[in-house]
């Protein structure tokens, strides 16, 4: 017997582990026997963890959302998921996503699940796979991916305006550096020596870039080396689940970009939560499955906490009001929705209305930052100047000296 190691969905999570088979094809019917659909098996153990074979984290973002919505629109007209994923490949222009869409092809002739397939699409929303597992189990898969669609299209809308609004701003930032750079490692050291062997006191800009130069020139092998080893760091953090959920703990309590951040999050849940239920699926288990659809780590212990109340009999409004994550507006809908027998459409009206409110919080937002930062930039800028023209006029007392 062989020991294999797979890579697999089970209920709609990725898990991993070992099984004993004679074969590789013995061994996937020992799994599927176990409700486990796996996408990967070798008798090699997997060795992504080391971070210099795994690579470092791409930061392309594939955006699905247009995906998703090319392949409704195709099961809407009649193709079978096999043939709309087909046609789809001669139409996507992203090669990283060309590539993983032959693949997930290729996993369904050979008569892998839908939700199976996808597992290792690059970059793909967790919440993604319990979503068409759910619509897999309840004969709506239709249903689910224009949903899907919905979301990821809106959420792509509103993260290309907030970068639109950003884009000149940043623009500033760089030119602001970049003239930084230029005084304190050109300019100041041509003022420098002037002032030396004069009884003129150094403008105190003078000096502070001065002593910057001085320490970056003579520490430059030394900042190099910590700055490797601190990106190597968090590069190696951000893999592991509770630095994850540290920082978006630390996110998520932030004044006002964190309220925003908090309502993106809990409207991911309501909606899977509500989607998953109106497909048939259990509602411990949607709940259990609509966790690993919030963004937020910090927010799973107290969503699965929901789930363990429901579980023991506890009603889904007093266990959702126990942990004080929805506000009073949320609740009432949901107290409607529970007394009428109509949680599941409740929970995915609750979720629209959080997108709304999440949607006018970044309009705000988008309208003020652009003119702040400006202005900010406008006086680091000015004063920058300032300071240098004030030191070159002062060469002029230097030098009747």
């Amino acid at each position: 017997m062989t020991q294999f190691h797979y890579r697999a969905v089970k209920d709609g999570r990725k898990v991993d582990g070992a099984i004993e088979a004679g074969s590789v094809n013995e061994a996937g019917r020992k799994l599927a026997k176990a409700g486990i659909h796996p996408y990967q098996i070798s008798s090699e153990p997997d060795k992504g963890t080391n971070l210099f074979k795994q690579g470092f984290p791409s930061f392309t973002r594939i955006k699905y959302g247009q995906f998703f919505y090319d392949l409704s629109i195709l099961l809407q007209a009649g193709f079978n998921i096999d043939a709309a994923l087909t046609a789809l490949t001669f139409s996507v222009r992203n090669a990283r996503l060309m590539d993983a869409l032959k693949q997930i092809v290729a996993e369904l002739r050979m008569g892998h699940r839908l939700s199976t397939a996808f597992a290792n699409a690059p970059n793909l929303p967790e919440s993604i796979i319990p979503l068409l597992e759910s619509g897999e189990n309840s004969g709506r898969l239709e249903k689910v991916i224009s949903a899907i669609a919905t979301d990821l299209l809106e959420q792509e809308a509103r993260r290309a305006a907030l970068w639109g609004a950003l884009a000149y701003p940043l623009f500033l930032l760089a030119a602001m550096v970049m003239a930084i750079f230029m005084v304190t490692f050109y300019l100041v050291p041509s003022l420098s020596p002037i002032f030396d062997n004069a009884e003129e006191k150094k403008p105190f800009l003078l000096v502070f870039l001065s002593a910057i130069n001085n320490a970056v020139r003579s520490n430059f092998d030394l900042i190099f080396i910590a700055s490797a080893l601190i990106i190597a760091v968090l590069v190696m953090a951000v893999r592991r689940p509770t630095f994850r959920a540290r920082w978006s703990g630390m996110i998520g309590r932030l004044p006002y970009f964190g309220a925003i951040r908090r309502q993106q999050a809990l409207a991911r849940y309501l909606q899977a939560a509500g989607l998953l239920t109106a497909n048939g699926v259990p509602f411990s288990q949607a709940l259990s499955l609509a966790v690993r659809a919030c963004p937020v780590a910090y927010f799973h212990p107290l969503l699965q906490d929901v789930r363990n109340r429901v579980v023991k009999g506890e009603g889904f409004l007093q266990a959702v009001k126990s942990v004080r994550l929805l506000d009073d507006s949320t609740l009432a809908l949901l107290a409607v929705g529970e007394q009428a027998n109509r949680l599941p459409d409740m929970l995915e009206r609750s979720a629209r209305l959080l997108d709304r409110d999440v949607k006018t919080k970044l309009d705000r937002l988008v309208s003020v930052i652009s003119p702040v930062v400006t202005i900010g930039m406008g006086i680091l800028v000015g004063g920058l100047i300032v300071s240098v023209m004030s030191a070159i006029l002062s060469i002029n007392d230097v030098a009747l000296q």
